[in-house]
């Protein structure tokens, strides 16, 4: 059996040498193994804490190309949703003083061109607006329907 140092490219014989060569490793990759345990410890430590704020009654909004509005009329199922927003505790403070929350934060059904060769009832994740620092970690599904328009005469 032969052994390659990691200078030098030719066969050496497996022996104490080949055995010392991996050896020296060990400790550099105990030690870097350490540093990251640690800065990972530290960083989880550091973390602020994050908080939750449940806001009913959010109105979804249709965003869409306006040549798919003109020809189509879109049905969704709920009109409103129920969202948890997640944050640093003062910035879930602040949003819980305003007056009107489920305005603060907007429920968006993304749809595009290719939706229109959507037939019947169809299920999409909604995109979500929120103030900065705040985030809805789920976002609900809405149902939706497109119809088209008749034509106007």
């Amino acid at each position: 059996m032969t052994c390659r140092t990691s200078l030098d490219t030719r066969p050496l014989p497996l022996n104490q040498y080949c055995m010392l060569d991996r050896l020296k490793s060990l400790p550099l990759t105990i030690v870097l193994t350490l540093l990251i345990w640690m800065y990972a410890e530290s960083q989880v430590r550091t973390a602020p804490g994050v908080q939750t704020v449940e806001v009913s009654n959010v109105p979804v909004w249709v965003a869409a190309p306006p040549e798919l509005l003109n020809e189509f009329e879109v049905t969704l199922e709920p009109r409103t949703v129920n969202i948890t927003v997640t944050g640093a505790p003062d910035r879930l403070e602040a949003f819980s003083q305003e007056h009107n929350q489920s305005h603060a934060v907007a429920a968006y059904l993304d749809l595009d061109t290719t939706d229109r060769q959507s037939t019947g009832i169809l299920s999409k994740a909604l995109r979500f607006s929120t103030p900065p620092g705040l985030t809805v970690p789920v976002a609900p599904l809405v149902t939706y329907s497109l119809t088209r328009k008749k034509p106007k005469a």
